[in-house]
């Protein structure tokens, strides 16, 4: 099933790193949490931002577990 994060945004991986760099609002030391349905493509979004200089990005894993400690 799928799920979000209140005032998250879908991004695919493909377009991750064109979105952030097209967003005003971030910057290489902007915080970013990334997270999938299963943890896997959130691991694979951290390295591609990271890669790209991106300095405090988090991999929170699934949004169940973020939900279920927030």
């Amino acid at each position: 099933s799928g799920g979000k994060i209140h005032n998250s945004v879908n991004v695919p991986i493909d377009e991750l790193l064109k979105w952030c760099n097209a967003n005003e609002r971030i910057n290489r030391n902007t915080p970013i949490l990334v997270y999938s349905n299963e943890g896997n493509m959130a691991q694979s979004a951290k390295i591609q931002l990271e890669k790209q200089n991106y300095a405090n990005v988090t991999n929170i894993g699934t949004h169940k577990w973020y939900n279920l400690c927030s």
